[in-house]
């Protein structure tokens, strides 16, 4: 039969080296999963642990069979897994200090905000429109996201809109919408005495996820066809930076009226 290897720790046949074997393979899949960071610590005060307890080992003489000493291979080879663990610890936090957020300038900011609006289809409601000789419509830069332009005319109300089963109409820019609940007209979203002056971030988010109007718990409600559902779950920074951009962009002097029901609605008159 052949003769195993010397050594105690490092014996094939000793369970203490099959330990370590596994031991290993888990330290590989952990780092292959990023998650060094978690362990490395521990890791490491194991390896420590184990050279300092070898280290004092060696330097001992017993009278029975374990008082042999630890080959050299065998100290070695914990003096490099004990370098791999340092390494994998100064990984780790490399990688921990890669999950940590970006911070952006406020240009950043707001070009993010932009960017959200966008994807949102905010200008659809919100943004008075141009129509060229062909029929394509444009969006009114000189008044980006002032809402329904006040004082444009509106067609005749057909009153079987505010009945169940029949259809919901909109004007010509998208700015005013009737349907069962009655009429309502876009808000201005520019930072103008008519619009978002005077609102503050928190007002915004607290709009945005109540479905109230400033968030006032007792307030009116957001009425169709704002979507403030699909806004509601976005993260509070997401939220902000859309409040950022809409700060930013030219305020545009244009009142626009409150939602009515539909009795107001039929008697509305510019």
């Amino acid at each position: 039969m052949k003769k195993s290897p010397k050594g105690l720790f490092f014996n094939d046949r000793a369970p203490i080296f099959r330990i370590l074997q596994a031991s290993f393979r888990k330290f590989r899949m952990l780092v292959s999963q990023y998650m060094a960071f978690r362990w490395s610590p521990i890791l490491a005060a194991c390896g420590l642990f184990s050279w300092r307890f070898i280290r004092s080992y060696r330097k001992l003489k017993f009278s029975f069979r374990i008082s042999r000493r630890i080959n050299k291979w065998s100290y070695s080879t914990m003096k490099m897994m004990y370098i791999v663990l340092l390494l994998a610890i100064v990984a780790g936090c490399a990688q921990k200090n890669e999950n940590q957020p970006v911070q952006l300038s406020e240009e950043q900011v707001i070009a993010r905000g932009r960017q959200l609006v966008s994807l949102g289809a905010c200008h659809d409601c919100h943004t008075p429109k141009i129509f060229t000789e062909t029929g394509e419509m444009k969006l009114d830069e000189s008044r980006l996201l002032s809402g329904h332009p006040n004082g444009s005319k509106l067609p005749i109300i057909d009153e079987r809109v505010f009945q169940p089963g029949h259809w919901t109409y909109f004007n010509e820019h998208f700015t005013a919408a009737v349907g069962m609940w009655g009429m309502t007209m876009s808000k201005n979203l520019t930072p103008h005495e008519t619009g978002l002056k005077g609102w503050t971030p928190e007002v915004f988010i607290a709009t945005m996820r109540t479905g109230k109007h400033m968030g006032i718990e007792h307030g009116r409600p957001v009425m169709p066809p704002m979507p403030w559902t699909n806004l509601k779950d976005l993260p509070d920074e997401d939220l902000i930076t859309i409040f950022k951009y809409l700060q930013s962009i030219k305020p545009v002097d244009n009142y626009v009226p409150e939602p009515m029901d539909p009795t107001r609605a039929m008697t509305f008159k510019y």
